[in-house]
Order: C-alpha cells, then sequence, then structure tokens
C-alpha cells in the first residue's frame, strides 16, 4: 500500500506529454487503464483515425523540405515563378526519395502513394503540389522551424536550431512535446505555432475553455519558452493553427483555430496552464473517475476498446456533469 501511495507522490516528477494529459481531461479512468497500468487498448477502425502511416511520411517530406529550402535561404511566400520552380524541384526529390524508403517500413498503399507523388504520375494533382500553392500566398509570418521537440523524446526529425533536451516546466510539471510548425514574424517579434492534420477535428471554443484540448495552447506557451532561450528575447503568440493536407478537401490549407470572443490568445494559454496543474495534482491524488464530459458517449465512449473494464454501459442512467464538448 505504500508502495502505491509513494507511486502516486512521486509521478509528478515523471515527465507528462500533453498527449496523456489531453486524455486524463477526456476520461481520467482512460488515463488510468493505458498510462498508469499500461492496459493494451482495442479501438475500432474510423474514418476520424489519422492514417499513421501517411501522415508519418508527409511530415518527414515537409521537414526535409523546409529544412533544405531554409538552409538555400528560398522563401516561398509571394515567390517569383523561378524560386516556386525551384523549390517544386526540391520537392518532388525528396518526396520521391521519401515514398520510396516508406516500402522497407510500413507499406504505403498505390492509392497513398498517388496523393503524395501526384494521380496518374502528374505532381499537380498531389498533396505536395496543394502544400506548395498554398505555402505560396503572401503571408507576414515565415515559417521558420519544424518538428521541434523539447523534452526527453526521440530526437531523430527534429529541428536542429530550436531543439531542447529539456522538457518545458510548468511550476515542478516536466512536459515533452513536438510542435510540427513555428512561423515567425520578425518585424512584430510574434508566432505561430501550425499542427498538420490529415484527419479528425479542430479544436472548439468550449474545448479551449473547458480545458479539453491543451496541445495548441501549450506549444504556444513551450514556443515562447524556447524562443526567449534562444534569442534572449521576448516573441509573443499570434494564433493557433490547423494544417489540413487532405488531399481534395475544400477546406486543404491554414485553418486559424477560433477563440470565445471573452478570450484572448493570453487567456487561453493561462487557462491552460491552469488545467495542466489541476490534471497532474488530480493524477497524484489518484483520481481516476469515469468522463464527466455531457457528451461523453459520443465523443469519448462510442470508440473507446476500454468498455467492458469502466462498465459505462452499466452507469448510462446516471447523471453526468454538464460539461459542455461543442460539435
Amino acid at each position: 500500500e505504500n508502495d502505491v501511495i509513494n507511486y502516486f507522490k512521486t509521478i509528478k516528477e515523471k515527465q507528462f506529454s500533453v498527449t496523456q494529459l489531453e486524455r486524463y481531461a477526456a476520461c481520467p479512468f482512460k488515463y488510468f487503464l493505458e498510462n498508469i497500468l499500461d492496459v493494451k487498448k482495442i479501438e475500432e477502425p474510423t474514418e476520424e483515425i489519422e492514417p499513421i502511416e501517411m501522415g508519418r511520411v508527409l511530415h518527414k517530406i515537409l521537414f526535409e523540405f523546409y529544412t533544405q529550402i531554409r538552409k538555400e535561404k528560398i522563401v516561398i511566400q509571394n515567390s517569383d515563378d523561378e524560386t516556386f520552380n525551384k523549390a517544386k524541384k526540391i520537392l518532388i526529390e525528396i518526396a520521391n526519395k521519401n515514398v520510396d524508403d516508406s516500402i522497407f517500413k510500413s507499406p504505403l498503399n498505390f492509392y497513398e502513394k498517388e496523393k503524395i507523388l501526384g494521380i496518374e504520375n502528374n505532381f499537380e494533382n498531389s498533396i505536395l503540389y496543394q502544400f506548395l500553392i498554398e505555402e505560396r500566398k503572401p503571408s507576414e509570418f515565415i515559417p521558420k522551424y519544424f518538428e521541434v521537440a523539447f523534452g526527453k523524446l526521440k530526437k531523430d526529425g527534429s529541428d536542429e536550431d530550436l531543439i531542447s533536451t529539456k522538457p518545458i516546466e510548468v511550476d515542478d510539471i516536466k512536459i515533452g512535446g513536438k510542435i510540427d510548425r513555428i512561423e515567425i514574424n520578425e518585424k512584430a517579434k510574434s508566432f505561430n505555432v501550425v499542427d498538420y492534420k490529415l484527419g479528425g477535428k479542430k479544436p472548439t471554443k468550449n474545448d479551449l475553455k473547458d480545458g479539453i484540448s491543451l496541445q495548441l495552447p501549450f506549444y504556444l506557451y513551450a514556443t515562447k519558452e524556447l524562443l526567449k532561450q534562444k534569442f534572449e528575447e521576448e516573441y509573443f503568440p499570434n494564433q493557433m493553427i490547423i494544417y489540413s493536407l487532405k488531399y481534395k478537401q475544400e477546406n486543404f490549407g491554414k485553418d486559424i483555430v477560433a477563440l470565445s470572443k471573452e478570450m484572448n490568445i493570453s487567456d487561453v494559454i493561462n487557462n491552460t496552464i491552469s488545467y495542466i496543474k489541476n490534471y497532474v495534482e488530480s493524477i497524484s491524488n489518484a483520481e481516476f473517475n469515469l468522463s464527466k464530459l455531457k457528451n461523453r458517449e459520443q465523443v469519448i465512449c462510442k470508440y473507446c476498446g476500454h468498455r467492458l473494464n469502466c462498465r459505462v454501459d452499466d452507469l448510462k442512467n446516471e447523471p453526468v456533469n454538464e460539461i459542455e464538448n461543442e460539435e
């Protein structure tokens, strides 16, 4: 019994990830099963599950592409045809190499390869060409850092210009993670964080307000710290952006995460930090109740592989807290 008490007392000393804390926010009992007991989950397939291998390959392609053009001082934003075509050539070479490499790992299917390299061998019918067109649009914010890892994580495929082997700390809480992309406006000393997505939904105003979605606000907090460590001056958070890479989707490209009228970006960050502190405190106190989301059946339980373990179906008639989870 003392060992168990001591385990939870010292759990604060471990490194957390934002994904783990979001899991706790959604359902503390699910967190307990997966992160404390290490119970393997059985997930039913859904349309919302991102194709993992395709996501991995695209992330690697975009990381290598932007690392190379940054090195060559090529800026795509508002570029002329010569610069654009030079960037296009670099991207095609990197894409071909990575798609070939993926065959020896977890193979992509034929259609996934075509979506990356171009339907019917036409690069202009590809995710990557759509990406280039989107990137060419004029912007005051220039993509500067990519796959920015912090904390005790695998560092391969991480940005050497802004990497941190130390976790970001919130009081005495250590958090590790990896930020897909950071865009900088040097003139305004401001930045955006960008999260690439192949599927899923972007965070809603209520998700942010209720501490259900922590990742992007915390990445703003982490970026501010990392830039301050590197440049010894303050950069200020501007926006959180979801970047859809879904082929043939009307809203391909950037989608700014909307905030509630009563909250500005600093409020959202401070709110998120408060939730993180509360969640870690609750974990250290071994508080692992079932999800209290109002519509937990739809957003948490429906495709959860732990339904038999938690017996949520026996509790369907019991009231849950009125925590909204806006669709």
